[in-house]
């Protein structure tokens, strides 16, 4: 009996001895419930049992940035169930926090030119375990193609990965085409009517100044702008009345017809101001 006695305090302080020299791995604190998983499994490998032996050795290698997460837990008086309690309401707290951050993150990440199931692979892949799997159904759903949604509305019932399936087999009934962002479909957009806006006033700016060259075409002089012609007084009528008398010899129609008003004249002439002044 004395030697069975003997035995049991042995093992007794092996596992104390173990315990106290054990190494926990650092605290994951983007992932809890995988680092508990990975604490429990140096617990069993060292035979540590106890409860109140893992609360005491999980508590004491807490950082204190997260230990004050779980304070009102490490408060509380020791018991059998501190270890349980501590786990579960540190792995909630943390893993709600991380949660909310990684669902942010996935809000802003659309499809691209890529297979449904590709998508929902790269958004497990940026979720890792922080994200429940009905909320990474959800953003999944809401960043397909709109012409996917009422297909995939009815298959809620399966798995991702079989939703996935189902959503590869109808996006390849799809007419191809990539997949593009509005933004970018607005910015396009606002470039082509600057550009078009920006021809259309060179347009304008030309047609102005072929109008000006008609305009100085039709009035024959040389450059100054066309004005429409007024007409004739009775009072300035006399160059009407010089078809009455002779023309001078060398002197040309036009010069005769209209004196120092011509536009014209025919070769030879000895028109002068002089002798138009002298004519009259």
């Amino acid at each position: 009996m004395a030697n069975d006695n003997n035995d049991a305090l042995g093992k007794l302080v092996n596992n104390v001895t173990v315990a106290s020299s054990l190494r926990i791995p650092e605290f994951n604190a983007s992932d809890p419930e995988m680092w508990f998983a990975v604490v429990e499994a140096y617990f069993s490998k060292a035979h540590v049992m106890d409860e109140q032996q893992r609360y005491l050795d999980v508590v004491s290698s807490l950082p204190p940035r997260y230990a004050s997460e779980v304070r009102d837990i490490i408060m509380r008086p020791l018991d059998n169930d501190s270890y349980a309690t501590l786990k579960r309401e540190l792995i909630k707290r943390l893993c709600s926090t991380q949660e909310e951050k990684t669902r942010k993150l996935l809000e802003n990440v659309v499809m691209e030119d890529e297979k449904p199931s590709q998508y929902l692979r790269r958004l497990q892949a940026l979720a890792g375990s922080a994200v429940p799997t009905d909320l990474l159904r959800t953003l999944w759903m809401r960043g397909l193609p709109d012409k996917l949604k009422p297909t995939m509305a009815t298959q809620t019932g399966k798995t991702l990965p079989d939703m996935a399936e189902v959503a590869d087999s109808v996006f390849s009934l799809l007419p191809t085409r990539h997949t593009i962002n509005e933004a970018t479909v607005d910015a396009s957009l606002h470039t082509q009517m600057q550009q078009l806006t920006k021809e259309l006033s060179a347009l304008k700016t030309q047609m102005a100044a072929m109008m000006n060259q008609v305009q100085e075409v039709s009035s024959g002089s040389g450059g100054r702008p066309w004005q429409p012609s007024r007409p004739r007084s009775r009072s300035r009528s006399r160059p009407r009345s010089r078809s009455r008398e002779p023309r001078p010899d060398g002197m040309c129609w036009y010069h005769w017809k209209f004196q120092d008003k011509a536009r014209k004249c025919t070769s030879p002439c000895t028109w002068t101001p002089e002798n138009g002044l002298g004519s009259r």
